[in-house]
C-alpha cells in the first residue's frame, strides 16, 4: 500500500531551535547522528570522512578511524557502546571503553548497506545487500550475535538503495531509500505494511535520515527540499518543519524528545517540535 504525502496537506511550521552545536573539530557534512544520552550529554556523529564522539559543548572525546561515515552506518547501544559499519562494508564492530572487537561478519559478495538498534530489545536490525543475487534484507541480531532474517527482498522490489533504517515503538521497521524515493514500513514480522511517497513520479521527495520517538513518530529528512517530515505510526504526516539552508542528512531524537539535525556546516542543530 502507498501513503501520499499530499494525502494529508499540512503547512510547513517553523521549527523551535533551541540550540547549536558547534564541534571543535569541524565535521563537513552531518550525515548521521546517534545520541548517547542526557546524562552524559555526548553523541555520535559522521561526516563524509570521519567518525567522532563529542559533548554537546562541542569539544570532541573520541574519534574512529576505520568507519564507513556513510549514511546509517553506527548506531549506539543500551549500554552506550558503539556499533560501526567499517570501510569494505562487510564487518560491524563493536567498540567499548576497553576494547574494539568484530560483532557481526558477512560474505565476500554482500555489503552492509545501514544499520540502528531496537529500542524495544536492543537488538542490532542490519540492512544487507547481496550484489550477486541482487537480494535485500533486512536481518536482527541479537547481543550474542545469533541472527535471523525479518525481510528478504528478492530482486529489490521492495527497495532499491537502503540508506538509513530505524525501529519505532510498535515494533515497524523503517527504511528510507532514495532511490525509489520512498519511506518503506515493515510489521515486526516483516510484512510489508506500507511506502511513504509522493503522488508525481518525479515529485521532489528524496528521503534520507530517519529517526523515531518516543510517541512512535517517524521522523524524516527530505535531502530536495530540506523540509523534516514527522509522521505518524501508520504514515500520516503530522508536522512539516520549514525548510532551512545548509540542512544536512543527519538527524536523531534524544530521550527527552529533542531533535538533533546535522549541517552541511559540520554544526548540529537542536529543536523542540
Amino acid at each position: 500500500m502507498d501513503i501520499y504525502t499530499e494525502d494529508s496537506p499540512i503547512a510547513p511550521s517553523p521549527a523551535n531551535l533551541t540550540s547549536t552545536i558547534v564541534p571543535n573539530n569541524v565535521v563537513a557534512g552531518i550525515n548521521h547522528i546517534a545520541y548517547v544520552n542526557s546524562k552524559p550529554g555526548c553523541l555520535w556523529a559522521s561526516g563524509p570522512s570521519s567518525l567522532m564522539k563529542f559533548g554537546i559543548d562541542g569539544n570532541i572525546i573520541q574519534t574512529v578511524n576505520d568507519a564507513l561515515c556513510w549514511h546509517g552506518s553506527f548506531a549506539v547501544t543500551r549500554d552506550w557502546d558503539l556499533l560501526y559499519v567499517n570501510k569494505d562494508q562487510r564487518i560491524i564492530k563493536k567498540k567499548s571503553e576497553d576494547e574494539t572487537v568484530d560483532f557481526v561478519k558477512i560474505q565476500d559478495h554482500e555489503r552492509i548497506r545501514c544499520i540502528c538498534i531496537s529500542k524495544i530489545t536492543g537488538d542490532l536490525l542490519v540492512v544487507i545487500d547481496n550484489t550477486e543475487r541482487r537480494i535485500n534484507r533486512v536481518t536482527r541480531y541479537d547481543n550474542a550475535g545469533k541472527s535471523h532474517v525479518i525481510v528478504s527482498d528478492n530482486d529489490r522490489r521492495l527497495f532499491k538503495s537502503p540508506s538509513y533504517i530505524t525501529e519505532n515503538t510498535n515494533g515497524n521497521v523503517v527504511v528510507s531509500d532514495y532511490e525509489r524515493k520512498a519511506v518503506v514500513v515493515f510489521d515486526g514480522a516483516g510484512q510489508h505494511r506500507f511506502n511513504i511517497k509522493k503522488h508525481r513520479i518525479h515529485s521532489e521527495f528524496t528521503p534520507t535520515g530517519i529517526c523515531s520517538d518516543g510517541n512512535g513518530k517517524i521522523i524524516v529528512f527530505d535531502a530536495s527540499t530540506l523540509y523534516i517530515y514527522v509522521f505518524d505510526q501508520d504514515g500520516h504526516l503530522k508536522l512539516l518543519l520549514d525548510q532551512k539552508p545548509n540542512r544536512e542528512w543527519g538527524l536523531c531524537v534524544d530521550d527527552e524528545q529533542k531533535l538533533y539535525v546535522g549541517n552541511k556546516t559540520g554544526t548540529i542543530d537542536v529543536y523542540r517540535y
